[in-house]
């Protein structure tokens, strides 16, 4: 899989542009929600923006 570097967010950064807890992007990486990744080099932890905007999306569900 190829990843643009623009579609990497940093974790702390998508704590505050998304308004979520880290808690909260960790919990989803664990249920594979999101996927976490590393910049050969870096220590930083990014996830994909794009991951992120589609699972924040509103969803309708059927009643």
């Amino acid at each position: 899989m190829t990843v643009e570097m623009k579609d990497l967010i940093w974790i702390a950064d998508a704590e505050q542009q998304y308004n979520r807890s880290r808690e909260w992007f960790l919990k989803q990486i664990k249920l594979r929600k999101l996927h976490k990744t590393k910049i050969e080099g870096d220590r930083k932890a990014y996830l994909l923006r794009s991951e992120v905007e589609q699972l924040l999306q509103p969803r309708i569900l059927d009643i």
